[in-house]
C-alpha cells in the first residue's frame, strides 16, 4: 500500500521534504536569524501549508502572507535556540515539544493581534507547522484521526496507547505517553520497513550532504494520513455507487 503512496501523493510528500530540510539547514543551523532569512522562511512555510491543505482558498492564502508567518518563524527559532535543539534532531523530550507548541501559539497570536488576520489557531494548524519545521509531532488532521482509529481497531497497531486513540487530535492532553511509544525501538524498527523513505540532509553551508531516514514522526504522519485518506475516500466512493 505504501510503496506507491509517495508517487500518488508526490506533491505533498515533496513539499514536506523540501521545507523540512530547508528549515533545518538554513534556519535552525545558524546562530542568528536576520530579517531576510525570517521573511524567506515565512514564505516557504506559507507555501508548505498550502500543499498540506491549509488556506487553499485564494483570499485566505493572500491574507496569510510572509508578515504573518514571520512571527511564527521568529518565535520557533528563538525557542529552538533557547532549548539548544540540534539541526535534524529526531527525538524530543516532552518539555521540548511543549515549548515548541507554545512557540507556535505565541507567534500565531502575536501575528493575529498585530496584523488583524482572521486565522483560527487550531491543533491542526499548529501540528502541521511543527511537522514541517521540526518533525516533532505528526499533523493532527482528519485523515490522521481516522488512520489512528482504523489501525487500532483492525491491528492493535503495535501497542498503540489507548489515550492516543481517544484523543488523537488534542494538544491539551498529556503527550508524554505518545512520545514514549513513538520513540520505542519496536515502533522505529517497524516504521523503517513500512516507510523506507530517505532524506538528503545538508548543513547550512551545503559543503557536505548525508542521507538520513525519515524522522519517526514524519513516518507516523505519512502512514496514518495515507490510511485515513484511503478509508475516507473509499467511504465517499461507496456513497455514489449505484445499488
Amino acid at each position: 500500500m505504501l510503496g506507491s503512496a509517495r508517487l500518488h501523493f508526490g506533491c505533498r510528500a515533496q513539499a514536506w521534504d523540501r521545507f523540512y530540510t530547508n528549515f533545518q539547514s538554513r534556519y535552525v543551523a545558524i546562530s542568528q536569524l536576520n530579517d531576510e532569512l525570517a521573511q524567506r522562511a515565512a514564505v516557504e512555510l506559507s507555501a508548505y501549508l498550502a500543499f498540506f491543505g491549509m488556506f487553499t482558498k485564494g483570499t485566505q492564502l493572500l491574507s496569510t502572507n510572509s508578515l504573518f508567518f514571520e512571527q511564527v518563524v521568529i518565535s520557533l527559532i528563538n525557542t529552538a535556540q533557547r532549548l539548544s535543539l540540534r539541526p535534524y534532531q529526531t527525538n524530543f523530550t516532552q518539555r521540548q515539544v511543549a515549548c515548541l507548541i507554545t512557540a507556535v501559539k505565541t507567534g500565531l497570536t502575536v501575528a493575529k493581534k498585530s496584523l488583524l488576520v482572521p486565522v483560527r489557531v487550531t491543533d491542526t494548524l499548529i501540528t502541521k507547522i511543527l511537522l514541517g519545521t521540526f518533525a516533532c509531532l505528526p499533523a493532527f488532521d482528519s485523515f490522521y484521526r481516522v488512520g489512528v482509529k482504523t489501525l487500532y481497531t483492525y491491528a492493535g497497531y503495535i501497542n498503540l496507547p489507548l489515550s492516543l486513540v481517544q484523543f488523537p487530535h488534542k494538544l491539551g492532553t498529556d503527550i508524554g505517553e505518545f512520545l514514549q511509544w513513538s520513540y520505542s525501538r519496536q515502533v522505529i524498527d517497524q516504521f523503517s520497513k513500512w516507510i523506507p523513505f530517505e532524506l538528503v540532509a545538508y548543513p547550512f553551508e551545503k559543503t557536505k550532504t548525508h542521507v538520513m531516514p525519515y524522522p519517526i514522526m514524519r513516518s507516523i504522519d505519512l502512514l496514518l494520513w495515507t490510511v485515513g485518506k484511503t478509508v475516507i475516500s473509499t467511504k465517499e466512493s461507496h456513497k455514489v455507487l449505484p445499488n
